[in-house]
């Protein structure tokens, strides 16, 4: 069997030395139960990274239980601080099988690559809420979940009219100087990358459904082999000598074959299929990525459209004469509308600048994971059909050893076939078998 490679995660030099290289596994799934309900704790173990230099929080060692909500909480509040990031995705919930072994040990290695792609990411990986996921006591997390919603509070409303005035005014600008600026020489490029990923995520759902199909076919050909050895191992019992053995040989064979059928398609389901199915929703984060790009531009628009109502306020009150004081509170007014103007345009482009970054460096590293799950599916296929024909080779000379017997109820009979003699010359005429008449003399 192909073992399951282990990612490793390690902060770039872009950490600015906030973590050293470490390693992060998720072990021993634990069911536990409270008044709200059962759920599944994960142990977390951080090892081999040291100090964290600016908590001085011991890394190396460190464990924590951590619960899917905690997971989906470090996830939220990543996307929060680093709008623009491709945030590596969770694996799905399922309300159904939840807590079934299979269900929980899959999960268990998908929250277990997610967090080695943070513990990768140049800027997540020092940010003070991985570490707390990472280090923190259980009073310690819920601290810092407390400390995460009052600021979400006190920004959160208003982030979020913000954003709604920016897709109203997307949606309803019909031109002008207002949208004419807001245009970003890189919107052609995001245009096209929003169109590629668009089309690699419909090519990516239809190798995973096919992927699907060839792992539920191979664990159903390991049932058929079972079946079918269990069949010629009957067979072997009614039938005596060589041959009943040899049969009895062939449903062990195949019995055997059926085990590694069966462990094949589970390498195939964890090494290839899995990570498959996680590159779609790795998609799927960078179109949140880009959403959020999409957002700060109608954020902008919006400011900027803002911004040309007060400055043409301003400007047709400060013409008109006695209005001195409207026109004083009409040019505050532009002022602010100004510097929100200024505000959203510097956002914008910060979140632009990082989604272009994230684009390059997630296609870098497509490529890469991309090559590394062909490899290790031409591998399994290799050592699995190298399996296949020692398994089947090794029954030949069984089989080829099984000599014919004649039943004394003449139901059953065969002999061996002799080996083909030269063909007599005119003048030689071979000796009859024992038992038998010569031929005439012609």
């Amino acid at each position: 069997r192909i073992p399951p490679r282990r990612r490793r995660g390690r902060c770039s030099e872009v950490c600015r030395g906030a973590m050293a290289a470490f390693t992060i596994t998720v072990s021993d799934p634990e069911t536990r139960s409270d008044t709200l309900g059962s759920y599944v704790l994960y142990r977390i173990n951080s090892s081999g990274g040291g100090t964290d230099t600016t908590t001085s929080m011991p890394v190396t060692n460190a464990t924590v239980l951590r619960r899917y909500s905690d997971f989906l909480w470090l996830h939220g509040e990543l996307e929060y601080a680093f709008p623009g990031a491709i945030v590596p995705p969770l694996p799905e919930k399922n309300v159904v099988r939840r807590f079934s072994t299979e269900f929980i040990e899959a999960r268990r290695r998908a929250l277990e690559r997610f967090l080695n792609r943070v513990a990768m990411h140049a800027d997540l990986c020092p940010s003070p809420v991985f570490r707390n996921f990472l280090l923190a006591t259980d009073d310690g997390l819920a601290a810092a979940k407390e400390e995460a919603r009052n600021q979400r509070k006190q920004q959160g409303g208003t982030k979020f009219m913000q954003w709604m005035e920016g897709a109203v005014s997307s949606l309803s600008a019909g031109g002008g100087a207002a949208r004419d600026e807001a245009q970003s020489p890189v919107d052609a490029r995001f245009e096209e990358e929003a169109q590629f990923i668009q089309n690699l995520e419909a090519q990516m759902q239809n190798v995973v459904k096919h992927t699907a199909m060839l792992v539920k076919r191979n664990r159903e050909v390991a049932n058929a082999l079972f079946e079918f050895g269990m069949a010629f191992t009957l067979l072997g019992q009614t039938e005596a000598d060589s041959l009943g053995g040899a049969l009895a040989q062939l449903g062990r064979n195949a019995d055997q074959m059926s085990v590694a059928a069966a462990e094949h398609a589970e390498n195939e389901a964890t090494q290839f299929e899995e990570p498959l199915q996680e590159y779609t929703r790795m998609i799927g984060a960078v179109k949140v990525a880009l959403q959020r790009r999409a957002e700060r531009k109608a954020a902008y628009q919006s400011a900027l459209a803002d911004l040309e109502a007060k400055q043409a306020a301003h400007q047709r009150i400060s013409q008109t004469p006695g209005k001195e004081d409207k026109a004083e509170s009409a040019r505050q007014a532009a002022e602010r509308a100004q510097e929100s103007s200024d505000k959203a345009k510097a956002d914008f482009d910060e979140v632009s600048e990082r989604v272009l970054r994230e684009l390059d460096r997630w296609k870098r590293e497509k490529a890469a994971d991309m090559r590394r799950y062909m490899l290790d599916f031409a591998q399994l296929q290799a050592q699995y059909n190298r399996q296949l024909e020692e398994n089947w080779r090794s029954l030949v000379p069984r089989l080829q050893a099984v000599q014919g017997e004649t039943r004394q109820d003449g139901l059953y009979a065969a002999a061996p076939v002799p080996a083909p003699a030269p063909a007599p010359g005119a003048d030689d005429v071979p000796d009859a078998p024992s038992g038998t008449a010569a031929p005439p003399a012609s």
